[in-house]
């Protein structure tokens, strides 16, 4: 052409194409929840036992890791409408990761009975609510068959009820503590880790709002509103320091299992910071709150490792 000249956009490369491919497969695998699953259950095995298990939290991310596997197959709609990474390619292939999990599944609890044959009860549990979560498998009066996630209260109540399996249940007895740890002790601990790990969720469900109320997945977001969820994380937020707190003045925890209250004030920090100004959280913004409440776990397990003084 005359008068000036035209460059060609070349094609993406095939390697440019397959490494976008791989970042969204570990979008959709949700390293981050799976993080803090690991950090979780290695930090609660270490103050239930003072010992360091690191191949049991293994087990309580394999388990996780399904179930979350699950639920992107099966929320499709929802995550298409939210624009969640990886939803597009999640729903070319969902069927297959269905079948090839409930494969897996079955075959990590046959295989964990060799390694800790003492929680397979309990592993069994936590895939039958995971399946409950996922599935319309739950009866109900009005709306029939329906599935956890789309019941007002229980999608939460669910996933709580599955970190309360894998961080406490599964240490407690592999770790053969469940008979002499206290159970004062034990009640506090979930009291402050359960209502704090429920902000995560309503920050996911802050992000996922749009999707959400479309789909008609009540969560306290769509129910009550955007300002009215974020009273709801910051109540939580108290309620879940107030157990280590009780625990410190009584002398029922020890600084050890106390000093975890200081997550609380991490947790006001990076609520405000990610929704202040009236902001909704992104995706990358829910991934940086979890990674971060695992990088806390993780530098309490290094100060275990080092051998800084945790109390007696």
């Amino acid at each position: 052409m005359s008068g000036g000249t035209e460059t060609a956009v070349a094609p993406a490369a095939p390697e440019a194409a397959s490494d976008r491919r791989l970042v969204l497969w570990l979008q959709l695998f949700r390293a981050h929840i799976l993080s803090i699953v690991y950090f979780s259950t290695l930090t609660y095995g270490f103050i239930f036992s003072e010992r360091i298990d690191l191949l049991l939290p293994l087990v309580a991310v394999w388990d996780w890791f399904f179930v979350n596997f699950t639920n992107k197959a099966t929320d499709v709609a929802e995550d298409l409408r939210n624009h969640i990474p990886g939803a597009a390619m999640m729903s070319s292939h969902g069927r297959t990761v269905e079948a090839v999990n409930g494969a897996l599944i079955a075959g990590g609890l046959f295989a964990g009975f060799f390694v800790y044959p003492e929680i397979l009860p309990f592993r069994v549990l936590f895939t039958v609510i995971g399946l409950a979560y996922n599935y319309r498998i739950v009866p109900t009066l009005k709306l029939g068959r329906t599935r956890l996630k789309e019941m007002y209260f229980f999608k939460n109540f669910g996933s709580s009820m599955l970190f309360t399996l894998s961080v406490f249940i599964y240490p407690l007895f592999a770790l053969g503590v469940a008979d002499s740890y206290p159970l004062q002790s034990l009640v506090l601990a979930v009291l402050f880790f359960i209502p704090l790990e429920l902000t995560y969720e309503i920050l996911y469900d802050l992000r996922d709002i749009d999707g959400d109320r479309a789909e008609g997945v009540p969560t306290y977001p769509v129910v009550h509103g955007r300002d009215r969820a974020l009273h709801i994380i910051y109540a939580l937020i108290a309620l879940s320091a107030l157990s280590p707190i009780i625990g410190a003045l009584t002398g029922l925890l020890r600084l050890r299992e106390w000093i975890v209250v200081f997550g609380c004030a991490q947790q006001v920090v990076v609520i405000y910071w990610l929704t202040r100004r009236g902001r909704r959280p992104s995706q990358r913004d829910t991934e940086l709150a979890t990674y971060l409440g695992a990088a806390q776990l993780l530098s309490y397990n290094l100060w275990v490792a080092v051998g800084l003084p945790l109390g007696e």
